[in-house]
This record gives C-alpha cells, structure tokens and sequence, in this order.
C-alpha cells in the first residue's frame, strides 16, 4: 500500500540509529557538493591556443564563462547569458534547498521537486554550454569540456536520481 504524497518518506529524523541517518543524508549531499565544485573554481571548457590570433590554450571556469559570455565578444543565446550570469547560482540554490529538505523532511513533494529542479537545471546547463553552436559543433566540442562541466552534469543527474528514488519510495511499516 503506498503512502500519501505528503507522507514522510521513512522515520522521522529524530528516529533509527545513526547509521540510518547518514544514509540518508550522504547521498543527498553529494550533488550539492558537486554542484558547487562546478560552480566555485573547476574549469568547465578548454579552448585550445589559435596562434593566428596569438592566443594561448585556456581552461575557461563558470567566473570566466560568464565574463565571456556578457562580453560580446562571441555570439551568445539568452540562455547563455543568463546561466552563466544569476540563473546558474539560482539553481544550484535551489537544488541544495531541496536536497537538504528531502533529507531532512522526507516529504514525497519535497522529493519531487527535487527531481524537477534537477532536471530543468540539467537542461538549462546543456542548452548553456551549447550556446550558439549548432548540435554538431557541440558534439565536437565536448572533448574539450572539463571536470567543472562534468561536475555540473554529474550533480544535476544525481539529483533527478535522488529525487525520483525519494518519490518512489513507499512507508515501511
């Protein structure tokens, strides 16, 4: 018999035993801070040097991206711009709101939202990274994505993981 969609998801939190109550909490703890490895100094993108233009090769991180993408310098979309500028911050609040509320209430909606925001936020990245190039320059490029792009990726996915298996889950009795 399943629950009800405002049912806590297991025991309280000031019930089970220690053990029970990082599992809970470590998993959902790690795509905020994976989120936060990619938002806070990871490089996202190399750009290879162009010796016509005397450019060296350049690991560019989120603080770099957004200062290229507001610049001008190169074709940008709106969702470029505004990723790399306050919507990309946004949701990485968002994602660790809910992940800590999960954790904490286990409410079944909680955990949902969480699979929601998870994956807009996945969406969102991917549409923000490709910017301007068409679906194969993209393609192309994605050798030259680094370890802040994958972490983003990475803790969007397990987020939406996260929160589905939260919703899922059914009150043991």
């Amino acid at each position: 018999m399943s629950a009800s969609f405002s049912q806590p998801l297991a025991n309280t939190a000031s019930e089970g035993s220690l053990a029970q109550k990082a599992a809970r909490w470590a998993p959902l703890l790690v795509s905020p801070v994976l989120l936060l490895v990619a938002l806070l100094g990871a490089g996202w993108l190399f750009v290879p040097a162009n010796p016509a233009i005397e450019a060296p090769a350049t690991t560019l991180g989120f603080d770099e991206l957004h200062d290229l993408a507001a610049s001008g310098v190169i074709p940008t979309t709106w969702v470029q711009q505004n990723y790399f500028g306050w919507l990309g911050w946004t949701l990485v609040i968002l994602v660790i709101a809910l992940a800590l509320a999960t954790a904490a209430a286990g409410l079944r909606f909680v955990a949902m939202a969480l699979a929601g925001a998870g994956l807009v936020g996945l969406a969102i990245n991917v549409f923000a990274v490709k910017g301007a190039l068409t679906w194969g320059q993209f393609t192309d490029q994605i050798p030259n994505i680094r370890i802040g792009g994958y972490c983003a990726i990475v803790g969007y996915i397990l987020a939406i993981a996260l929160g589905a298996i939260g919703s899922a889950r059914r009150e043991s009795r």
